[in-house]
């Protein structure tokens, strides 16, 4: 027989959902102006192709994707410190968030609710006790 879930362990299993979207949302965010630049400065420097001489478009293109290469990575850095940053706040409050969120990412959890072996695990994860 499968494991159905009570509404409040629907309501945590959805809340715990929509806490993760929105975190993988927040983390785009943070990245994507250091992204943005990266590419603007890649581009302008390929695109010394078609303005700068020989000798000054071999430094623009090298200057370009190094310097892109460097921002987003800083970009990189800064939404993996804030992403942590709040899975760490948000464990505070939900048990096993930390847990969950990486099997998230993996798409291991469902954007729906669970039922069986999912739902058990589940249970456990957040270290309530089976009931029924």
């Amino acid at each position: 027989m499968e494991t159905q879930p009570d509404e409040e362990i629907t309501k945590i299993y959805l809340s715990y959902i929509n806490t993760a979207k929105s975190l993988q949302k927040g983390s785009m965010k943070k990245a994507l102006p250091y992204s943005l630049t990266g590419l603007a400065l890649l581009l302008g420097g390929f695109s010394s192709i078609f303005w700068a001489g020989y000798k000054a478009m071999a430094n623009c293109i090298f200057w370009g994707i190094g310097l892109g290469l460097v921002v987003s990575t800083i970009g990189l850095i800064s939404q993996t410190r804030w992403q942590k940053a709040e899975i760490s706040r948000i464990s505070h409050t939900k048990p096993g968030f930390e847990i969950f969120f990486k099997q998230v990412w993996k798409r291991y959890w469902p954007k729906q609710m669970v039922t069986g072996k999912k739902l058990e695990e589940f249970m456990e994860l957040i270290g309530r006790k089976e009931t029924g």
